[in-house]
């Protein structure tokens, strides 16, 4: 059994918040697992509803976990639990994840004090996600040209998504495996590289963004310019076709990856033969171009540096 169906069933007994299935079994050689309930106001209620829990055609025994109870006296142990119930009020001071708990590996707490919000699993979209794989798209390779090849191989249920920082999620939207896919090898050979099971862990830490730049002078209006304005906040990716044409000189569109969690909104002084240019970067759909910086009287005139 997966995370996604202990999580099904134990939904309907109140409301998950994590779910933890080791990879090692207990001295009998059955695996166990654990389930955290958030917004328990009667454990003894809840423990009573879970008595008789059915897993297909298997039932689960449930208990209270150790290191689950907040009153618990003694050091936490690795109890052969299925269920984890955490009832109301503040979390514990000693609160860890299962797993460690289980292991014993140390948690990074970090530098800095971040606030934790606890976020509900989306079950429908796990389900698909247990059975998608992760990949990294290769040099010159794009997701349309990818998604086209899957097509022409006759595999259209298969789609291909970015996930940032040139990983794509390849799944199909029924849920099933797309292992299959991944074994033929021919579609994907040298458009592809790095391809595993998706996991939990794997998290982009980039994301691809566009940006529009205004005050680009027109004698510096070229792919060297904007990798240089890109490698101030990312790496540069393109430019749409508009801006590569010369079609509106205005504005300049330009595609970059970068690791910026914030909207990314500045201005930059590109010096060109000596003279000076106040150049400003936004991101598309979240900066504001403000009256400040809409040039009227000195709208032809440059600074020299």
């Amino acid at each position: 059994f997966k995370v996604v169906d202990l999580w099904a069933v134990f939904a309907k007994f109140g409301r998950v918040g994590e779910v933890y299935i080791p990879q090692k079994r207990d001295k009998r050689g059955n695996r166990f697992g654990f389930v955290k309930f958030k917004e328990v106001k009667g454990v003894e209620a809840l423990s009573k509803r879970l008595e008789d829990v059915w897993l297909g055609t298997y039932k689960i025994r449930t208990n209270l976990s150790r290191f689950g109870r907040i009153n618990s006296k003694g050091p936490a142990t690795k109890d052969k639990s299925v269920t984890v119930l955490e009832s109301g009020g503040e979390r514990p001071k000693s609160f860890q994840p299962f797993k460690a708990a289980l292991t014993g590996e140390p948690v990074d707490k970090g530098s800095s004090v971040i606030d934790v919000v606890d976020a509900d699993v989306a079950l429908d979209f796990l389900q698909v996600l247990e059975g998608s794989y992760v990949g990294r798209l290769g040099n010159g390779v794009n997701v349309r040209s990818l998604q086209t090849k899957l097509s022409l191989t006759g595999m259209q249920s298969v789609r291909v998504v970015t996930m940032g920082g040139g990983l794509v999620l390849i799944f199909r939207s029924s849920g099933e495996e797309v292992c299959e896919p991944i074994r033929n090898k021919g579609w994907w050979g040298g458009m592809l590289v790095d391809i595993k099971r998706w996991t939990p862990n794997i998290v982009s830490a980039k994301r691809d963004l566009w940006v529009s730049l205004y005050g680009i002078p027109l004698h510096a209006w070229g792919e060297s310019t904007f990798r240089a304005v890109a490698s101030r906040c990312g790496v540069f990716v393109d430019v749409d076709d508009v801006t590569r044409n010369r079609l509106r000189l205005d504005v300049a569109r330009m595609k970059i990856e970068s690791s910026i969690c914030g909207c990314v909104d500045f201005s930059i002084k590109l010096v060109v033969q000596g003279a000076s240019y106040m150049v400003r970067v936004v991101e598309e759909g979240g900066g504001w171009l403000g009256r400040e910086d809409v040039f009227v009287d000195d709208q032809l005139q440059r600074s020299e540096a």
